[in-house]
């Protein structure tokens, strides 16, 4: 999905904030789909943020990565 400009303003500050504290971690969501207004996730593109999150997590704090949690 193409970002308009006020999302790129806002991931940029998302991304500058950041860039500035060492306890922020981001994840990539850019390929996930919307509920069809552009605004909200879907339900399989919120399981796969929970996906990430807790790998994002693992990875940070244990050095581990998770399985696949939500296969079909």
């Amino acid at each position: 999905m193409k970002d308009s400009l006020g999302q790129q303003y806002i991931n940029e500050a998302i991304y500058a904030n950041a860039a500035g504290n060492k306890n922020t971690y981001l994840i990539q969501t850019d390929d996930f789909d919307h509920k069809g207004d552009k605004l909200h996730f879907n339900t399989s593109a919120q399981r796969l943020m929970g996906e990430r999150m807790a790998n994002k997590f693992m990875e940070t704090f244990y050095k581990k990565k998770l399985n696949k949690c939500f296969q079909k």
